[in-house]
């Protein structure tokens, strides 16, 4: 049978950042993007907010991690979403939800594109 698909994991696999430098500016990146998306999509929130639900859902995401468990992209932005405010995800329509997702991923859903 032949191969149809390869999946690697990049992250922690056969990518590291090692440079604290690096890890903060990629932050920043994901702060940004988020916030810009919640905003594109309707639903505007601080960057302080944003940014404590990131760092929230990070800790989480690791702990999960270290247990063995992940969860799907869609999971992931949920996640944050509901660390921003309980019951965002669900309120958000399809295309808002769209949106949110288009500005985190960078436009690319669906090309593994993560919230660390």
């Amino acid at each position: 049978m032949p191969i149809k698909a390869l999946l690697f994991d990049l992250w922690g696999t056969l990518l590291y950042v090692r440079d604290a430098g690096d890890m903060e500016a990629r932050r920043r990146r994901l702060l940004d993007r988020t916030v810009a998306g919640l905003a594109n999509a309707g639903h505007p929130y601080p960057m302080e907010a944003v940014d404590a639900a990131l760092k929230a859902f990070s800790e989480q995401h690791r702990a999960m991690h270290l247990e063995g468990r992940d969860v799907s992209e869609p999971e992931r932005l949920e996640m944050v979403l509901e660390r921003i405010e309980p019951g965002l995800a669900a309120r958000m329509s399809a295309g808002a939800l769209r949106l949110f997702e288009d500005a985190v991923g960078g436009g690319r859903r669906g090309a593994g594109t993560s919230v660390p």
